[in-house]
């Protein structure tokens, strides 16, 4: 709901309609609607390409936090037990 409401702000910033901003992404003006009050059933490549005309891409994803780094795999090989019908 934040995003889509950063992007109304960029939006009405930059003097553009929803109209307007729905003919440059290819969509409804109902989509961007829904966009911008957070209604999490638009289409993703959408949602990204709105972002993306209101230059609000690295804005988004530069602030988020990364989570821990992923745990090490095992140098090593494993070896899995075979399974038996006695074992099953």
């Amino acid at each position: 709901m934040k995003i889509g409401l950063l992007a109304k702000k960029r939006r009405q910033e930059r003097g553009l309609r929803q109209k307007d901003l729905a003919k440059l992404v290819g969509v409804s003006a109902g989509t961007i609607g829904k966009i911008e009050a957070g209604d999490p059933v638009v289409e993703l490549r959408t949602f990204m390409l709105v972002l993306w005309h209101l230059g609000l891409l690295s804005e988004i994803f530069n602030e988020t936090p990364i989570s821990k780094a992923p745990p090490e795999l095992p140098s090593q090989r494993v070896r899995i037990k075979r399974m038996t019908e006695e074992n099953f």
